[in-house]
Formats: structure tokens, sequence, C-alpha cells
């Protein structure tokens, strides 16, 4: 999914290094993120407390990602 986005960043946008490391980084780990952050939940999902604890975990990810992308986009609006 970064890749895409750091595409589309290059092609049209004009963004400093530094602003663009983020999604650097992650499309060049996205893949095996994924793949470790699967493993982890199924260790935490064998027992009430650590669903408990990856709902938590999961919903403040969740939320940090949501507002990433809310700024990426108020940044892409305002050029």
């Amino acid at each position: 999914m970064y890749a895409r986005v750091l595409e589309a960043v290059d092609r049209f946008g004009d963004i400093r290094p530094e602003g663009r490391s983020f999604l650097v980084l992650h499309s060049l780990v996205d893949d095996g993120h994924a793949a470790s952050l699967f493993e982890l939940a199924a260790r935490f999902a064998r027992d009430a407390e650590g669903r408990e604890a990856l709902a938590r975990g999961m919903r403040g990810a969740l939320d940090l990602r949501a507002s990433f992308w809310a700024q990426m986009h108020i940044a892409a609006k305002n050029g």
C-alpha cells in the first residue's frame, strides 16, 4: 500500500525528503510488518485478557493511522 502512495506523492506532490521518510520506510517493510502483526495478534488472542489488550492496541493504532492520513489529506489539499 505505501509503495503506491509513495509513487503518487513523487508523481504529483512536492514533498521534501524528510516529509516522505515515513512512506519510504513503510514501503520497504510493509509486507513483513503485516506478517509480524498477525503472528503477534494470534498470541494475544488466546485468552480474554489478551483479546482485550489486542483490541485496545488496535484501536490506538487505528486512531493514529486515521490521524496520519487525515493530516496527509489536509496537506495534499493545501499544497
